[in-house]
């Protein structure tokens, strides 16, 4: 074999075992500045990375308790009451006859018991005196319980009465907004039957979920710093409920954060980001 052409061989070889170790050099490097990259992420991916959603503090379905026509609906949909406040009004005029009636019936049952009871109490001094037999004055003494039964029957009557007719004017359970209108006005709604869903939104809930290795780290009261994603705000709140279990297939559980929402600029349904490292 030519000399001069040995010669480049053993040249070019050598070249070519050095450009192999130097990029294999090269990937163990970077897949190494990789994994300390991607595990630092990954890191911070634990809290910056944690999404929340906003729900309100308290919902529920408002229903009526009689059947009747709905008169008004006292709130739009997204305005403000206050607890107490009339939601709903229904047509009362039927219940108001009947708790008339009731009433009536109340008086003229008091007024069959004190009669029953004064005619009892005479006829015991009449039996004292053998003006009367035991059989007389055991039925006077009958009359006074059947007569006290249809009394208490009475006031258990109109207590019903006065309760459907109160009924008909449907009460916030507690400040908030309507949110859903189930029925119309001028509707025929039956007892049990949805007319609003409500909210009170004056404090939010957000609720995350974080790793089981984040559980002992999450007390309850302590601070949490959120941003919302809609309004680019942050806001704090406290922790106000810590899931009592561990979801198995996703190894996270659930905390909710109470937020304070009394200037209304925050929406139940927003989204953000939890900001706090624990």
């Amino acid at each position: 074999m030519n000399y001069s052409k040995t010669k480049n061989l053993f040249i070019f070889g050598n070249y070519s075992c050095y450009n192999i170790r130097l990029g294999l050099f090269m990937t163990v490097f970077i897949m190494m500045i990789s994994t300390i990259m991607y595990a630092s992420d990954y890191d911070r991916g634990d809290y910056l990375d944690t999404k929340i959603v906003l729900f309100p503090i308290q919902e529920t379905t408002v229903a009526s308790l009689v059947d009747s026509f709905i008169e008004t609906i006292c709130f739009k949909e997204g305005v403000e009451f206050k607890k107490g406040d009339t939601l709903v009004k229904l047509d009362k005029s039927l219940y108001r006859q009947a708790y008339n009636v009731a009433k009536s019936r109340l008086t003229g049952a008091e007024a069959a018991f004190k009669y029953a009871e004064n005619i009892y109490k005479h006829n015991i001094e009449l039996y004292k005196k053998n003006a009367i037999g035991s059989q007389e004055l055991e039925k006077s003494e009958m009359d006074k319980i059947e007569a006290l039964s249809n009394l208490e029957q009475a006031k258990a009557n109109l207590t019903i009465s006065e309760i459907k007719l109160n009924s008909c004017s449907v009460k916030a359970p507690f400040s908030g907004r309507a949110i859903v209108k189930e029925l119309n006005e001028y509707d025929y709604v039956r007892t049990g039957q949805p007319i609003l869903h409500i909210i009170n939104d004056n404090q939010l809930l957000a609720a995350m979920n974080l790793s089981s290795s984040k559980l002992n780290k999450v007390k309850l009261g302590m601070s949490i710093e959120l941003k919302i994603d809609e309004t680019g705000t942050k806001c704090t709140g406290r922790v106000y409920e810590i899931a009592g279990s561990i979801n198995p297939s996703s190894r996270t559980f659930e905390v909710k954060v109470v937020i304070d929402n009394k200037d209304k600029k925050l929406l139940a349904g927003m989204s953000g980001k939890l900001l706090t490292e624990f």
